[in-house]
């Protein structure tokens, strides 16, 4: 957003829920997160990095490079874009450090056209604030969507308050880390009803964000889950198709050389255990 101007600036506003022309007030409210989220809990280690990796041909104009620096604290390193490769495991090492090892590999090789990454990692890691006693863990029966059964190591946890929270359609539990500040908040749907419906659900609002408490028994599997996806489509679906449009695409604040958004990539892994 930084290096837009016009109305691929407005567009991307829009897309983020702010009104056109609040850069600085997302700029500002950015810088905020970075420097008082990861001190809410002292039992959760939270860390947020950003870095922009980009061609040496490349001059990055002096308003932009403050713009990232001052307000995201953003690394910026100039790479040799030709070595498809080396400037790949350059950027590779930089995520595998920020996740602390979770995510290692986001890139085969950098395109030789390309003007420049842009990074971001966010690494989370805290303990229940109630925890599973370990001789409790179990092997269990576990049956998918689908109807298929497997056994899985059970974690449990047995007359234990929390948040919860039922409706027609699920059962919410709300699980606090450390001091309480995060928490995961974890959706069973019911019987004869599916993810894809608590998901419509969720899109449209209509689950509760916040609720009583209650006792609960909680069976819980241990799982480690990872996902992919490129995020073109839907962000441009939700408002912001300037931006990856040759044609259309003002990223002129950013260098004098005209650029477009070729991919946004997101990859993600969630160890719960």
């Amino acid at each position: 957003l930084n290096g837009a101007q016009n109305e691929t600036a407005a567009e991307i506003c829009r897309t983020l829920g702010y009104k056109e022309g609040e850069t600085a007030e997302i700029n500002a409210w950015c810088k905020l997160m970075l420097e008082q989220l990861p001190k809410v809990d002292k039992k959760t280690d939270l860390a947020l990095a950003d870095a922009i990796f980009y061609n040496k041909k490349l001059t990055l104009k002096g308003p932009f490079r403050n713009d990232v620096t001052s307000w995201y604290d953003a690394q910026l390193e100039a790479l040799d874009f030709s070595k498809t490769k080396a400037s790949a495991d350059v950027i590779n090492k930089w995520c595998d450090k920020q996740t602390k090892g979770m995510i290692p590999h986001v890139l085969d090789e950098v395109s030789p056209t390309a003007l420049a990454y842009l990074v971001n990692a966010l690494y989370f890691k805290s303990e229940w604030r109630e925890k599973f006693p370990k001789g409790s863990t179990a092997n269990e029966t576990f049956t998918d969507e689908a109807g298929n059964k497997g056994k899985v190591k059970m974690m449990k946890l047995d007359g234990k308050e929390f948040g919860y929270g039922e409706t027609d359609l699920c059962q919410i539990v709300s699980l606090p880390y450390g001091n309480g500040n995060f928490a995961m908040t974890v959706f069973l749907p019911k019987s004869g009803h599916t993810v894809s419906e608590l998901t419509a659900e969720m899109a449209k609002g209509a689950l509760p964000r916040f609720f009583g408490s209650a006792e609960v028994d909680l069976w819980l599997p241990r799982f480690e889950t990872k996902y992919h996806i490129q995020l073109n489509g839907i962000l441009c679906q939700l408002g912001m198709p300037s931006a990856f449009n040759p044609g259309k695409a003002d990223f002129l604040a950013m260098s004098d050389q005209a650029s477009y958004v070729d991919f946004v990539q997101q990859d993600a892994i969630v160890k719960v255990d």
